[in-house]
């Protein structure tokens, strides 16, 4: 994926409930009885994207929140569908953990890696304050794996 089309994905998946936030906000100062989840649920994107219109914000940000299909290009995801796969992923791992678990390579000892997607998304969730909410699975990479199998054969 280009940078700018990153940006929109990261940026999409922060304002994808938005029209949910709002509806809990009207619902904490002017109902009196709770709106059932499923409608919440159903009608949250609608108001989202006129949330989207109202503030006047680019156009991609509606199709990220209005309520679609799974959308592909010729050969690859959409911003959308990658926006909402990862919704899926993220809240899958919530619903059954509490928190955010992923198995992933980490930086090595030898200072050979020192980046990994792990660690970067680690960094990221602790610079929030959210370091609690996330639990990485070490793994090791193809360069560790590698390694290890050479030292194998050379044991033989």
């Amino acid at each position: 994926m280009r940078s700018e089309e990153v940006q929109k994905a990261e940026l999409g998946g922060l304002f994808i409930d938005v029209g949910k936030i709002a509806v809990y906000i009207y619902q904490t100062f002017h109902i009196k009885q709770p709106l059932e989840e499923r409608f919440v649920e159903a009608y949250h994107p609608y108001l989202g994207v006129e949330i989207v219109r109202k503030l006047e914000l680019p156009e991609f940000f509606e199709e990220i929140i209005s309520p679609h299909p799974f959308s592909l290009h010729d050969e690859s995801f959409s911003i959308s569908a990658i926006v909402d796969l990862a919704y899926a992923l993220v809240m899958r791992s919530f619903i059954k953990n509490g928190k955010l678990i992923i198995r992933s390579p980490l930086p090595d000892k030898e200072g050979l890696t020192i980046h990994t997607l792990g660690s970067m998304i680690s960094d990221e969730f602790s610079a929030i304050g959210l370091g609690r909410y996330l639990e990485l699975i070490p793994s090791f990479s193809d360069r560790e794996l590698r390694l290890q199998a050479g030292a194998k054969s050379d044991e033989k």
